[in-house]
């Protein structure tokens, strides 16, 4: 074998070890990881070969300069980590920065695991209350942020909930199949009635998959429902209220005001493990009553 034919060889199994990598992440995580590197090298202008553990502090000072979030920054870091860990495993570099500099420098940025809800179930009722000058949009919008407050969705599995997905549960409620984070299934539970008002402002249409759709009858993209959740809130009840909030307040209200079990609603939400909400994989769950919130 020639020297061009091994170099092909391996360029191919560096291409196949980092495409099967990439290919293996949910779609918002690529999004994420695509959003912090190109930050990263647009700030450093180098080639991801030539970076060592100097760069890596480099951009994370610059981070902080620039006033983000330690919880943005861990991220970020995180996501350049597992970067590199796959260029090593590929064998297109021969080790990974963001370790280097872990062993002489702790880069962890201290963040808080309590989740502080300045969000109530007055305010939300509030913000979607309509009057008789309510315009299309703001039904839309309103509607939407009843269901991710009543069901503790995400963004990413909200936008994605087709006709598929639901199928009858009792006389008075549907089940709608969620695949979430790291593709794990889950149920959440729709009452008819609320269904019949989806479907008022939704109407359901042939050539449309989706239960809720955008003008253009697509899928709602997560930036446009940001800005539409964020601005309905600020001019109704001036607070700065975005969509993860929202499952935050289901999250909240379903332990402090309701007292339902936590690993019963961490399960129902998606979450791998109850510290993010004790325990993951329990035999409890919430039931299609106590899964409500009447909003």
């Amino acid at each position: 074998m020639s020297k061009n034919e091994i170099a092909i060889r391996d360029n191919n199994k560096i291409a196949q070890t980092k495409n099967a990598a990439w290919n293996s992440l949910a779609e918002e995580s690529k999004k994420a990881y695509t959003y912090d590197y190109k930050l990263f090298f647009d700030f450093i202008k180098k080639d991801p070969k030539d970076i060592n553990a100097g760069d890596i502090l480099k951009f994370i000072e610059h981070l902080e300069e620039n006033n983000y979030k330690n919880n943005s920054i861990n991220r970020k870091v995180a996501s350049l980590s597992k970067m590199f860990k796959v260029m090593v495993v590929a064998g297109e570099i021969q080790s990974n920065p963001v370790d280097a500099l872990k062993q002489f420098r702790n880069i962890s940025h201290k963040t808080s695991k309590n989740v502080n809800i300045s969000l109530t179930l007055q305010d939300i009722k509030k913000a979607v209350k309509l009057s008789k000058n309510s315009t299309l949009k703001e039904k839309k919008t309103c509607l939407i942020i009843r269901t991710l407050a009543m069901t503790g969705l995400r963004i990413s599995e909200f936008i994605n909930i087709k006709y598929a997905d639901m199928e009858p549960f009792d006389a008075g409620n549907q089940i709608v199949n969620i695949v979430g984070k790291g593709k794990k299934e889950r149920k959440i539970y729709l009452d008819n009635e609320f269904v019949k008002e989806i479907q008022e402002t939704f109407p359901k249409k042939k050539n449309i998959p989706f239960l809720f759709y955008n003008e253009k009858n697509e899928a709602y993209s997560r930036k446009v429902l940001w800005r539409d959740i964020h601005l309905l809130f600020k001019r109704k009840i001036d607070k700065d209220v975005h969509p993860h909030l929202l499952r935050h307040f289901f999250a909240t209200h379903k332990i402090h005001t309701e007292k339902q079990d936590i690993k019963a609603v961490s399960k129902f939400l998606g979450h791998s493990s109850v510290t993010i909400t004790m325990d993951s994989y329990v035999d409890t769950a919430l039931d299609v009553k106590k899964a409500k919130i009447k909003i």
